[in-house]
């Protein structure tokens, strides 16, 4: 596994983000659940935001282990060398 840092997600006119950038998984968060009368640490919470890296895990080169063309080049070479065998035994 391999961490890679998802860069922050901002729209113009404050950011250069565009909508291809956006992950849901990484970008999507959930508040927690305010109380009536938290007005006041509300203001300072947002003061106080820093916008820390978000990381995702990945699997380096996953597709030669669980993607496979069929027939792989092996077979086609195996099909043309055959195919080339029975043709020049035609012409003998």
């Amino acid at each position: 596994m391999k961490l890679v840092e998802i860069p922050e997600f901002v729209l113009p006119p404050r950011g250069t983000s565009t909508l291809e950038d956006f992950d849901p998984l990484a970008h999507l968060e959930l508040e927690e659940p305010k109380e009536p009368g938290d007005d006041d640490d509300e203001a300072e919470e947002e003061q106080n935001l820093v916008a820390e890296p978000i990381y995702k895990k990945t699997v380096p080169n996953i597709q030669e282990k669980w993607l496979r063309t069929e027939p792989d080049k092996h077979d086609y070479i195996e099909v043309i060398i055959r195919t080339f065998s029975a043709g020049l035994d035609q012409i003998k």
